[in-house]
Parts: C-alpha cells; sequence; structure tokens
C-alpha cells in the first residue's frame, strides 16, 4: 500500500484518539520495542532520503512514547551519513561512519512513529544538517 495511505491511516487514529493521550513519556535505550521503531524510522528516512548513501543512529536526544489506543514514539536523534550506498545494502546499522573529507555528513532528527496493533505508521520524519 503507498505511502498516502498509510499517511491517512495514522491521521484518522490520530483524531479519533487525540484526546485520550497522556503526556509524553521518557522511555528507556532496552526497551525491545522502542528498538524496533527506531529501526523502522531509521529504514523508513533512508528510503525517502534523496542522499545516495545510507545513514545510521549514533546517539539519542531523546526518546519518548505517548500512550492513546495505540502508542505514538517520539525519536530526537543524530545521524550520520554511512559509506553503505543504498542500492548496495539493507542494514544500516551494519555499515561503517564516512569519515572521507568532505563525504561525512551529520544530522539532527525529529521521528514521530505511530504503533497501533502491529502497524508501524511513520507520521513525521524531519532532519537537518549540524
Amino acid at each position: 500500500m503507498g505511502s498516502l495511505y498509510w499517511h491517512h491511516i495514522a491521521l484518522l487514529v490520530c483524531v479519533a484518539v487525540g484526546s485520550l493521550s497522556t503526556q509524553p513519556l521518557d522511555l528507556q535505550k532496552r526497551d525491545n520495542t522502542i528498538q524496533e521503531v527506531v529501526f523502522f524510522a531509521l529504514i523508513n528516512y533512508n528510503e525517502i532520503s534523496p542522499d545516495l548513501y545510507l545513514y545510521k543512529v549514533v546517539k539519542f536526544q531523546s526518546k519518548e512514547i505517548q500512550v492513546m489506543m495505540g502508542a505514538e514514539y517520539l525519536i530526537d536523534a543524530e545521524m550520520v551519513r554511512t559509506q553503505c550506498l543504498k542500492a548496495e545494502y539493507a542494514n544500516p546499522n551494519d555499515c561503517p561512519v564516512m569519515i572521507t573529507d568532505g563525504q561525512s555528513k551529520t544530522q539532527s532528527c525529529h521521528f514521530v512513529v505511530l504503533v497501533w496493533r502491529d502497524i508501524k505508521v511513520p507520521v513525521q520524519s524531519i532532519c537537518k544538517d549540524t
């Protein structure tokens, strides 16, 4: 199904349960669900990024969750360009960081991922060069 379809589903779910949301809660690094959500956000970002190289998360500024009928994960992270070309690798976590002068790149990113039952929907993905 298309990306637009999932964005519509996310919007409908958010509107339907928006009044039930709580304040964001900090998450622990060892939480398996947050690891899956971070990887999902990373893969989604790499798919939509126009860069030829994969990016990977190297540092977290924050990881929070807002609990509703589902869960909205809010992730702020620092990402770096890797040496792996998108066309050649699937998992950016296995790639070494790009260290070549003029090629290395760091971004500060904010991701919002909605998880409802077993469905993960990318709601927001904003990255800025640092």
